[in-house]
């Protein structure tokens, strides 16, 4: 961050907050939630209006309500009574040579377009809490000053002035580049395609289907249906040596869905509704630093992505609570030090680093040993072992 202390944003209009968050993701929404009842001024900007689409597989996992539970249980049950999205109960995984398998969750899970989840939480900040909603506001500069951060918004003649500024703004987070020991970071290790289609074929409308393939190792295709015949169709891997050469990720999708023995027949009578689009993944490798002085990163500006099932809602939104904690912490010992502000990183790694972690290991024997997933398909003559083997890596 800029650290002059002239200020080049004097000429414009000043809009004073104690927070501004950056992102209205579940990560940013999470965030302002947690900060529901802190009496502090809090901002929340985004560059995109809500609803706006988000690419994503669109499966929103159990644990993710547990973190809707921790801040409010009404607002679980108040998004399950909704027609907007379909309750998931099982996942088909399935090989190239044709082996299957299934598994029940465990806790309750649900197929939601990111559309309609993120703006559920964006109308529970809007009708739950005091925080300013800024949309359709990009973030142009960040200039750190001797009380604070001075955020200059690009679509306004307004600069917002805050303590704190809270980082949730994705993969290439505006915050995190501001930071010093993120500037150099390297391109994001994984990437994805989804697009959404109707009449796919999919095993069960109460169950995803992922299938594992040579031609898209190491990562996977899914079919995940979302009610009304519309199913969000994608694939993703993680990008190293032994795939540098291979097709553009569009291209892969579109043979896989076209050729593959076992996915395309399941395509047989369906079409596209949406063109294919494309994302980052900033997966949970290592555990990179997610706060300085006065600033704290969520969500995947936090790189928090399971690095073996690439699930992220769930920790976005629990780092955005353990963010809020801290910043009420921050404020009632007026204290906004990098030391003091370590504390969220060790809470953040605390309750999701061993998920992280055993992702990271898991996926990198999948890299160094793929006859592991002929290996676990056969055992889908036996349910018992199978579910055991299989909830050790979900």
């Amino acid at each position: 961050m800029d650290m002059s202390k002239s200020s080049e944003f004097d000429y414009l209009v000043h809009m004073n907050y104690d927070v501004v968050i950056v992102g209205a993701g579940p990560a940013g929404s999470a965030c302002a939630l947690a900060l529901q009842k802190s009496g502090l001024r809090v901002a929340l900007i985004d560059q995109a209006s809500f609803p706006r689409d988000k690419i994503c597989g669109d499966a929103i996992p159990g644990k993710t309500f547990k973190a809707l539970d921790y801040l409010n249980p009404e607002w679980s049950k108040e998004l399950f009574h909704q027609d907007k999205s379909q309750s998931i109960q099982y996942v088909h995984f399935y090989t190239d040579n044709k082996n299957s398998l299934t598994i029940q969750w465990v806790l309750p899970a649900i197929n939601c377009t990111r559309t309609e989840w993120d703006n559920y939480l964006v109308d529970l900040v809007k009708k739950q809490t005091l925080t300013d909603f800024h949309p359709s506001t990009r973030v142009q500069r960040i200039e750190r000053i001797s009380n604070g951060f001075q955020v200059l918004l690009s679509t306004t003649d307004k600069v917002l002035t805050s303590k704190m500024v809270i980082g949730c703004d994705g993969a290439y987070s505006i915050v995190k580049r501001f930071l010093p020991y993120h500037k150099n970071e390297k391109k994001q290790p994984a990437i994805a395609v989804r697009a959404y289609y109707k009449n796919v074929a999919c095993t069960s409308q109460e169950g995803n289907d992922v299938f594992f393939s040579k031609s898209i190792y190491p990562g996977y295709v899914w079919i995940f249906p979302l009610g009304n015949n519309i199913y969000n169709v994608g694939c993703g891997y993680i990008q190293h040596s032994k795939n540098t050469e291979a097709k553009p990720l569009r291209t892969l999708l579109q043979d896989l869905i076209t050729t593959h023995p076992i996915i395309a027949p399941k395509f047989k009578n369906a079409h596209p509704i949406t063109e294919i689009k494309g994302c980052a993944l900033p997966l949970g490798l290592d555990s990179i630093p997610l706060s300085d002085e006065g600033v704290l990163l969520c969500g995947d500006a936090a790189s928090l992505i399971d690095p073996f099932i690439g699930h992220g809602i769930d920790k976005a939104m629990w780092s955005g609570i353990l963010a809020g904690e801290q910043i009420i912490k921050s404020f009632e010992s007026n204290r906004f030090d990098a030391s003091f502000l370590k504390a969220y990183d060790h809470d953040v790694y605390k309750k999701l680093g061993p998920e992280l972690r055993a992702s990271t290991r898991q996926m990198n024997l999948l890299i160094r040993f793929p006859w592991l997933l002929t290996i676990v398909s056969i055992f889908s003559s036996k349910p018992r072992l199978a579910q055991w083997l299989v909830r050790k890596v979900m």
